[in-house]
Formats: C-alpha cells, structure tokens, sequence
C-alpha cells in the first residue's frame, strides 16, 4: 500500500495529464473545425478547373487525422478521469 504523500504526489501528476489531454482535445477540435472548411472551400472551388482537388484531398485528410486524434485523447481523458476517481476514492 502506497502512502498518503504518494498517493497525492500521483494524483498531481494524473490532474497535469488530465489538463494536457483537455487541450489536446480543444486544439485537436479548433483543427478539425479549419480541415472542415477546407472541405467546403475545396468544393467551392471544384467548377474552377477543378482547382479544388487538392485542397479538397488534403483537408480530408487532415479532418480525418484529427478527428482520430480528438477520439484517442477523449478515450484516454476518460480512463484517466476512471483511475482520478480510483485514486481519491482510495485516499478517502
């Protein structure tokens, strides 16, 4: 059994994870919000030599890639969140 100081300290440390994954989260959103308009920037453009192939190909793969990215960080921010409550259960 841990003591009660190690107990704190990795609570600490699981709360600074827990921080860095909620701004991965929101940056990984802010990103896939700007590959979406890609998108439609990318089709607006299609009519115009089709023109818009390429910002359409690269934007939807970069939707794609971080639309992955905020599902893992929101899957590990809520097994991260599991073991915080573990935790401070234990230390009750």
């Amino acid at each position: 059994m841990a003591t009660l100081a190690e107990m704190k300290s990795h609570l600490n440390e699981l709360e600074d994870q827990k921080q860095k994954l909620e701004a991965a989260i929101l940056k990984a959103g802010q990103r896939l919000k700007m590959s979406l308009w890609g998108i439609g920037i990318g089709i607006i453009l299609l009519p115009l030599y089709w023109s818009g192939i390429p910002i359409l190909v690269i934007a939807g793969i970069m939707a794609i890639f971080y639309s992955l990215k905020q599902t893992n960080s929101s899957d590990k921010l809520e097994s991260l969140k599991s073991e915080i409550h573990k935790l401070e259960i234990s230390m009750a």
